[in-house]
C-alpha cells in the first residue's frame, strides 16, 4: 500500500514538472520576442531602422542616406540606453526608432527627389534655378508664358529619365538642380532681355546699378517715338509695364567673391568644417566617443537650424562660408569638452582620486583603461596616432 502511495506521488511531481516545464516553453515563445536585452539592443534597432527606411522609398546603405541612416540608429540607440533594467520591450524600441528614422526621412527629402514628389519639386528647383539668376517665375510667365510650359515640361521629363536610369526612386537635389539649370539656360537669357532690354549683356561684376535702368529708360523712349512717329502703323513695340527691380541690379562695390553655401549644401558643409576643426584639434569623427557621439549629432542638427535662421532673417537662400565657420566653432567647442571630462574608453566621467595618463598628442584616459587599449593596438583611442607614449601621470 506504501509502494503505490509513493508511486502515485511520484506520478504526480513528474506531471507538475511537465506541466510547468511546457508553461516555461510557452512563456518563452510568447512573451520573450517582446522583450530584447540591452545586449542585444543595436541589431534590433539596425533592424526596425532599415524597416521603416525600406517603406519610406530609401535603401539605408545607399551612398546619399548611409549616414543619415547611422545617425538615426545612434542616437535611437542612445535614447533606448537610458531605460532602466537590461530588457526593453519591443514596442518602445520601434516607438524611439521610428521617431527617429522620421527625423531622418524628413532630413534626407530636403536633399533628396523622390519621384513621388516629382511635380512639387521640379516647380521648387526652377524657382530656385530662376531666384540664383536673379528673376522669377512670374517674370517667366509674363513674357514667355508657352515657351516656359515648355520648358518646364521638358526639365520634368529629364528629371523623370534620370530617376528611370538610376532605378533608385531618388537623386540629388543638386544633380536635379544641375539638369534644371541646363535646360533653362537660354530661356532665362530671353526673359532677361525683355526685364533689360534686347541684346542683354550680363553686367561685369564692376557695373554700376544705373546700367539697368538707362537700358529701359533708353526702350522705353524709343517706343514712344515709334507711337508718336508712326500714328497709322498698328503694329507698336510693347512698353516695359515697369522698370527693373532694384534687388537684381548690380551695385557697385557690393560684390563679394566670398564661398555661398545654399540651403541643400548645409549639411555636408556643416559636417566637412567640423571634420576640419575637429582634426586640427587631433581628433577624428570616426574615433568620437559614444557618450558624446549623441551630442555631435544634436549639435549637427542644432548648427542647421541656426544658419536657416541667419537665411530667413537676411531674406536669401544661402549664408558665406565665413558664417558657417564662426556657427561650427562656436558649437564644436561643447562637444570637445564633453570628450575632455570623461574617459573615451570606459565613457566615465573622471572622478577625485583617479588615475590618468596624457599621451603626447594630447589626450587624457584613465590608467586602467589605457594601459588595457594599449595592449591590444598601439594607438591613441581618439586620434588614432601611431608611436604614441605616456608623458604625464597624475591623481585627480
Amino acid at each position: 500500500m506504501f509502494v503505490f502511495g509513493k508511486g502515485v506521488c511520484m506520478n504526480l511531481i513528474f506531471k507538475k514538472i511537465i506541466f510547468t516545464a511546457a508553461f516555461g516553453v510557452l512563456f518563452v515563445f510568447n512573451v520573450c520576442p517582446s522583450i530584447v536585452h540591452k545586449a542585444n539592443l543595436n541589431s534590433k534597432v539596425e533592424e526596425m531602422a532599415q524597416k521603416y527606411l525600406g517603406n519610406e522609398g530609401f535603401f539605408y546603405n545607399d551612398t546619399n542616406v548611409w549616414s543619415d541612416y547611422l545617425t538615426g540608429v545612434s542616437l535611437s540607440e542612445w535614447a533606448l540606453a537610458t531605460y532602466p533594467g537590461s530588457y526593453i520591450d519591443s514596442a518602445d524600441i520601434e516607438t524611439v526608432t521610428y521617431r527617429e528614422m522620421a527625423k531622418v526621412v524628413s532630413n534626407l527629402r530636403t536633399r533628396l527627389f523622390q519621384d513621388f514628389q516629382l511635380d512639387q519639386k521640379t516647380s521648387d528647383v526652377i524657382k530656385q534655378v530662376f531666384m540664383n539668376n536673379g528673376i522669377t517665375e512670374n517674370d517667366a510667365i509674363r513674357y514667355l508664358r508657352y515657351e516656359f510650359d515648355q520648358k518646364k515640361n521638358e526639365v520634368k521629363n529629364e528629371l523623370k529619365r534620370t530617376l528611370n536610369i538610376y532605378g533608385k526612386g531618388y537623386i540629388e537635389y543638386n544633380e536635379a538642380y544641375r539638369i534644371a539649370e541646363s535646360i533653362l539656360f537660354g530661356f532665362m537669357q530671353k526673359v532677361k532681355n525683355y526685364l533689360y532690354g534686347f541684346n542683354f549683356v550680363q553686367p561685369a561684376a564692376s557695373a554700376t546699378a544705373s546700367s539697368g535702368w538707362l537700358s529701359w529708360l533708353t526702350s522705353l523712349f524709343n517706343n514712344l517715338a515709334t507711337q508718336q512717329g508712326t500714328q497709322s502703323n498698328t503694329t507698336v513695340c510693347p512698353v516695359p509695364s515697369a522698370p527693373p527691380a532694384p534687388s537684381v541690379l548690380p551695385v557697385a562695390g557690393a560684390v563679394t567673391t566670398e564661398e555661398k553655401v545654399y540651403d541643400w549644401q548645409l549639411e555636408q558643409a556643416i559636417k566637412e568644417k567640423v571634420a576640419s576643426v575637429l582634426g586640427a584639434k587631433g581628433i577624428k569623427v570616426q574615433a568620437i566617443p559614444q557618450k558624446s557621439l549623441a551630442e555631435y549629432y544634436q549639435k549637427i542638427q542644432k548648427m542647421i537650424a541656426s544658419l536657416k535662421k541667419i537665411m530667413a532673417e537676411k531674406i536669401r537662400n544661402y549664408v558665406f562660408a565665413s558664417e558657417v565657420d564662426h556657427v561650427v566653432r562656436t558649437e564644436i567647442d561643447s562637444v570637445v569638452d564633453s570628450m575632455a571630462i570623461s574617459c573615451s574608453i570606459c565613457l566615465d566621467g573622471y572622478q577625485a582620486g583617479d588615475k590618468t595618463c596624457k599621451l603626447n598628442c594630447g589626450h587624457v584616459f584613465h590608467e586602467d583603461c589605457l594601459d588595457a587599449a594599449l595592449r591590444n593596438k598601439k594607438a591613441c583611442p581618439i586620434c588614432n596616432a601611431t608611436n604614441v607614449f605616456v608623458v604625464e601621470r597624475k591623481i585627480i
